[in-house]
């Protein structure tokens, strides 16, 4: 939560839901500057950083670094942002996420 915390001092932000699943998570927020794509990356970048300085530098080890250098990978590439535009919105994906556990 401190990861959270810090982002949210540098980047307002509202938290409305999250879901911890055993191989991902699902995350409802709602960036003040709607930017969802730029938070959601800044936040994964601070939690990776976070996970490796609690778990040590030997786990998640990438087979070979990319171009920008990185030998370390918690996290797929892929990131999935969906605005939810109501109260109902966020409500559905919500229930779906946790009725998927």
């Amino acid at each position: 939560m401190k990861v959270c915390k810090k982002l949210q001092d540098e980047w307002p932000a509202k938290f409305i839901a999250y879901v911890l699943m055993p191989d991902h998570f699902h995350l409802i927020i709602n960036p003040r500057d709607g930017n969802i794509r730029g938070f959601g990356g800044a936040l994964k970048s601070l939690a990776a950083r976070e996970i490796l300085n609690i778990c040590g530098g030997d786990l998640f080890l990438r087979d070979s670094s990319d171009d920008q250098s990185a030998i370390h990978e918690v996290w797929q590439e892929s990131f999935k942002a969906q605005p939810l535009w109501s109260s109902w919105m966020i409500w559905q994906k919500f229930i779906t996420s946790t009725e998927t556990q």
